[in-house]
């Protein structure tokens, strides 16, 4: 079951500011609620210390080397004392989101959301045109983000996939990343080829469609 923390922070270069804002807000609520949180892991004195120390360090950021040094050192030392009452928090609230939003963090849950995948796709849509060519089409799969075709250059094999991969055990041209609509060049005129498609999202790869054979001109 998921549990309800606190927001950790990951700062980038230009959230810093954020940091001083939220380690106020901390402050402030916090302070408000001894009660819930009588011994902080971060003291609240130390805390606006660290707030104001980045402040300070933000408005002197371009005072040359010493000056951008000093923002660094500054972030980084905020970031350690929030993330430390973060932990404080969490395992003093236990999962509650009233007692956390009592300390001055926003909450999140740590479930991991995993993505699902897409259905298989149906039958590809084969034109031959001449020359060699092969002109492959597909109806749009609902979530599918591309498109995957599998193009056996004889005998038709099993199709392996992976988390993120496809690969046969026969000879095959694999075309990844696909759209809707594919042409395939240089195959060899007088031959049969079978063609199948599998889509792809961020949840992983699809079982493969039904197959369907073409002879090359």
């Amino acid at each position: 079951m998921a549990k309800i923390i606190a927001v950790l922070i990951s700062w980038a270069l230009n959230k810093q500011l954020g940091m001083v804002t939220l380690a106020t807000n901390i402050v402030t609520v916090m302070g408000r609620n001894i009660a819930t949180y009588p011994l902080p892991d971060v003291v609240l004195t130390v805390l606006t210390t660290a707030a104001k120390r980045l402040q300070d360090a933000y408005n002197a950021r371009k005072n040359g080397k010493d000056g951008k040094l000093e923002y660094t050192k500054a972030a980084a030392a905020l970031n350690v004392l929030l993330h430390t009452q973060a932990s404080y928090v969490d395992y003093t609230a236990k999962g509650d989101e009233a007692k956390i939003l009592l300390s001055g963090f926003d909450v999140t849950s740590n479930e991991k959301v995993k993505k699902s995948k897409t259905g298989a796709p149906s039958a590809v849509g084969t034109n031959t045109p001449g020359g060699g060519l092969l002109e492959l089409s597909i109806a749009k799969v609902k979530n599918a983000t591309s498109y995957i075709y599998v193009i056996f250059l004889g005998i038709v094999g099993e199709v392996i996939v992976g988390s993120n991969y496809v690969r046969t055990t026969t000879d095959s041209i694999i075309v990844t990343k696909g759209g809707l609509k594919e042409t395939v060049s240089f195959l060899t005129i007088g031959t049969t080829v079978t063609v199948l498609a599998l889509t792809q999202n961020a949840g992983g790869i699809s079982p493969a469609g039904p197959s369907r054979t073409k002879l090359i001109n």
